[in-house]
């Protein structure tokens, strides 16, 4: 009967845990399951170091952003509305 409550209380647990996960990722606070990370993210942040050490790359950096930004709103924008 033990084993069955622990076996019980861990599918419960799990189940709760997807749930708060999923919620957190329709807040934009965690990529889980629907979205997934950007693949220059990690790109990004080592350009920002490099903006740091060496400010007159800032501008590539913007340029990059500016583009990213771009991109989203065109993805955002339904068909029928463009």
């Amino acid at each position: 009967m033990k084993t069955l409550l622990i076996f019980c209380s861990t599918i419960l647990a799990i189940y709760f845990f997807d749930k708060v996960c999923l919620w957190l990722e329709e807040k934009g606070w965690l990529y889980y399951r629907n979205k997934k990370a950007e693949s220059g993210i990690i790109g990004n942040a080592l350009l920002e170091l490099h903006a740091l050490l060496n400010p007159g790359t800032r501008h590539v950096i913007e340029v990059k952003q500016n583009a990213v930004k771009q991109k989203r709103n065109e993805t955002d924008i339904p068909d029928e509305l463009k």
